[in-house]
C-alpha cells in the first residue's frame, strides 16, 4: 500500500491515488468472490453429475427388478385365479357320501342298486335297482319319502304287479 498521508503530492494526484487504491481492494474481493463463485459451480455441477449417474443406476436396478419379478407376479395372478375358480367349484360342490350312506343303511340288504344318479343341478334323483319282495320295494319308497332331502317318490303301477324280483326305476327330486 501506497502511504497517502504525504503533502508531497498534490490533492487531485491524492484523491486519484485513493480511488485507484479502492478500486484494486474492490477488485480484488470481486477477483475472490468469482473464484469462489467458478468453485462452487463446478461442484454443482459435479454434484448434479454424481447424482444424475446415481438416478441412471437407480432406474436401471428398479427395472430389472421390475422384469425379474414381472413373471413371479403373473404366476401369483394365474395361481390366484385357479385358487379362485377352486373356491367356486367347491362351493357348488356336495357331499353324497353321508346321504348316500344314510339313505343305504336305511333301506333292506336284499335290495339292490343298480344305479343312483343324484343331478342337483336338474335336481333330479333317479334309482334303479332291483328288490327280492313287493314289501322291500314298498319299504324303499317309504325311505325315500321319509328322507330329508329327497321328495316324494311313487313306484310305476306295474313294478308293483310282479311279486319277487322285481326291477324298479324310480325317480324323485331334491327339497328346496
Amino acid at each position: 500500500m501506497i502511504p497517502t498521508r504525504l503533502n508531497l503530492l498534490p490533492k487531485e494526484r491524492k484523491k486519484k491515488l485513493e480511488r485507484i487504491i479502492y478500486f484494486q481492494f474492490f477488485k480484488g474481493v470481486m477477483e475472490i468472490l468469482v473464484f469462489m463463485l467458478c468453485i462452487s459451480s463446478i461442484a454443482l455441477v459435479g454434484g448434479a453429475w454424481t447424482m444424475q449417474e446415481y438416478y441412471n443406476e437407480l432406474a436401471k436396478q428398479t427395472l430389472t427388478s421390475t422384469k425379474k419379478y414381472e413373471s413371479i407376479n403373473k404366476r401369483m395372478s394365474a395361481i390366484n385365479d385357479m385358487i379362485h375358480k377352486a373356491e367356486k367349484i367347491q362351493n357348488k360342490n356336495y357331499l353324497w357320501t353321508p346321504i348316500l350312506v344314510e339313505f343305504s343303511s336305511t333301506t333292506p340288504e336284499s335290495v339292490f342298486f343298480e344305479t343312483v344318479n343324484m343331478d342337483y343341478n336338474k335336481r333330479e334323483v333317479v334309482i334303479t335297482g332291483s328288490a327280492p319282495t313287493r314289501d322291500d320295494l314298498l319299504l324303499v319308497e317309504s325311505t325315500i319319502n321319509n328322507h330329508p332331502l329327497l321328495g316324494t317318490a311313487e313306484i310305476p303301477p306295474s313294478s308293483l304287479t310282479a311279486k319277487e324280483n322285481i326291477p324298479f326305476l324310480i325317480t324323485t327330486d331334491f327339497n328346496k
